[in-house]
């Protein structure tokens, strides 16, 4: 089971990453904080070890809530928030489903993710219950209670002309080259959006691959038979086959995937053609709420003009 992600909000909002440079930092912080680098590159490596004897003795790789209670009680979990070790496990989660993803699609060259380097210092990730913003461009990190320092501030700068938003992780990274520490601050701000010209808005599907509307009256639909049909071509070709590994099995994906991809791209450039003839210059995708609002008062069911255009 792949860990689970929290619903977006109604809010349109946008997710923004500051890079901040740790200051002013003592001897004793900086070991502490190396010492949660390798903590995490530490778990990484047994977490790896850990699926790879599990796969071969039971042909089966673990998955992430597997891992958070088996190695809930390994010592490297232990040196790090728990949050911040549920991030390392969930990381290699994704890497090892990326990973399958590109061999079930017959890319015989993909590699199951690598172990680190010993002596690397690997990104640790603080969550909402782990950090405190504090004023004058400081963060409290909390540790757990296996250290004797339950928390330990960092002072940052943030380049110029930089604005916080509410934030929502903080990451601690290490330069190799350098030395030094930075944070990546990842904050979340609304979207603010300026009406120069048309605004199109775009909602996509599978009977219809997509259904637009511009604020000058103009809707269209595109429908999506064609790319259902080149999918269902491609599945019953690839049913003949014996084996998900054969050549002929490899060959139909790679065809599947240029034409998928073909398909995409002429899909698109038409849709960015169709929005430079109507003067659009804002594009919305899903968001009909604020759509609405940019309309002032005009309700989305409005006249239309000829619908029906398909992408060739």
């Amino acid at each position: 089971m792949a860990r689970k992600k929290k619903s977006k909000n109604d809010v349109p909002m946008q997710t923004l990453t500051a890079r901040a440079k740790v200051v002013n930092l003592s001897d004793q912080d900086a070991l502490l904080l190396g010492l949660l680098g390798f903590a995490a590159t530490k778990l990484w490596n047994v977490a790896n070890h850990h699926r790879r004897v599990t796969w071969s003795e039971t042909g089966k790789i673990p998955g992430y809530a597997e891992q958070c209670r088996e190695l809930k009680t390994n010592r490297w979990y232990k040196l790090l928030p728990s949050q911040s070790a549920q991030e390392v496990l969930g990381e290699q989660d994704d890497s090892y489903r990326s990973w399958y993803s590109h061999r079930k699609n017959g890319d015989q060259k993909a590699r199951p993710p690598g172990f680190r380097k010993k002596d690397s210092l690997s990104t640790v990730t603080f969550k909402q219950n782990a950090f405190e913003m504090l004023p004058d461009n400081r963060v409290k990190l909390k540790l757990p209670k296996t250290y004797n320092k339950r928390e330990i501030v960092l002072e940052y700068q943030l380049p110029p002309d930089t604005t916080l938003g509410k934030v929502q992780q903080v990451k601690l990274l290490h330069e190799t080259k350098t030395g030094d520490w930075y944070l990546h601050i990842i904050h979340k701000v609304q979207i603010e959006y300026r009406k120069v010209g048309n605004v199109m808005s775009l909602d996509l599907g599978i009977v219809n691959i997509a259904a637009g509307l511009v604020t000058d009256g103009f809707s269209f639909t595109v429908p999506g038979g064609e790319l259902l049909a080149l999918d269902r071509y491609f599945q019953k070709e690839k049913a003949k086959c014996t084996k998900s590994t054969s050549r002929r099995c490899i060959e139909l994906n790679t065809k599947w995937g240029r034409q998928r991809k073909h398909y995409l791209h002429v899909l698109t450039r038409w849709l960015v053609n169709l929005a430079i003839a109507h003067n659009v210059s804002i594009i919305l995708v899903g968001e009909l709420k604020v759509f609405a609002q940019i309309r002032t008062g005009e309700t989305l069911a409005t006249r239309s003009s000829t619908p029906g255009r398909s992408v060739k």
